[in-house]
């Protein structure tokens, strides 16, 4: 009896530490803000979706994710503009999407 105590009480420890682990894994807002705001490579982005100079970028298609809330069709006509928005807005997640033939945030004026 005294084993199985032993051994119950392991797994506990063991499981609560896995939960702290879990915890520390999970990146908090204010450290992502701080992120974006020095550490994200908005300038290289920019240069290799561009590749060094086209005007595409205003026709790439820039998504974002914050607490599972999407906003789709956002593009940007230079990197300061894209790095001013996400800092501003501190999304969970940034998706890089297609190249339209079209500024993306006009796409309602395009469809019929």
């Amino acid at each position: 009896t005294m084993c199985n105590t032993t051994t119950t009480t392991n797994n506990e420890n063991e499981q609560q530490n896995n939960n702290e682990d879990i915890k520390n894994d999970v990146v908090q807002k204010d450290e992502l803000k701080v992120f974006y705001k020095y550490y994200y490579p908005f300038e290289n982005i920019y240069n290799w979706l561009t590749h060094f100079g086209n005007d595409d970028f205003k026709k790439r298609e820039i998504s974002y994710a914050d607490n599972d809330i999407v906003v789709r069709h956002k593009s940007y006509s230079t990197y300061e503009k894209f790095k001013k928005y996400v800092i501003a807005k501190n999304p969970d997640k940034i998706d890089i999407g297609p190249m339209y033939s079209y500024d993306p945030e006009k796409q309602g004026m395009y469809m019929g």
